[in-house]
């Protein structure tokens, strides 16, 4: 199952890094690619320096609700799931199985929300 990750983060750069370092760990043989939404090109262009990893996005969006960098996703999210984190939220070890088999459990459609 090919799950898109979306995080929108603002101004708080170590905690980002922090939720990044805990799905890394996490992902293991899991299909995921992670989508980072900033809100200043200033902020996206100085992570990107520092941080990148081949199963990373960083996007740009000019309005600071966090329900619109989740909603602009979903209009172009090609994978079976989305999962929403926030920028301070930090991962278990076997976080990600857990929720990709309750969900395959739950809507083996694809069709649901957990």
């Amino acid at each position: 199952m090919k799950t898109d990750i979306v995080i929108p983060t603002y101004q708080r750069e170590r905690k980002l890094i922090n939720v990044l370092k805990s799905i890394e760990s996490t992902k293991r043989k899991l299909t995921i690619k992670v989508y980072v939404y900033f809100s200043s090109y200033d902020e996206l262009n100085a992570f990107a320096r520092k941080y990148r990893r081949p199963w990373l996005e960083l996007h740009i969006v000019t309005n600071y609700k966090t329900t619109t960098f989740w909603n602009n996703h979903m209009l172009h999210c090609k994978a079976d799931a989305m999962m929403y984190l926030n920028d301070d939220i930090l991962l278990s070890d076997d976080t990600l199985k857990i929720v990709y088999n309750k969900f395959q459990e739950h809507f083996p459609d694809y069709d649901g929300v957990l």
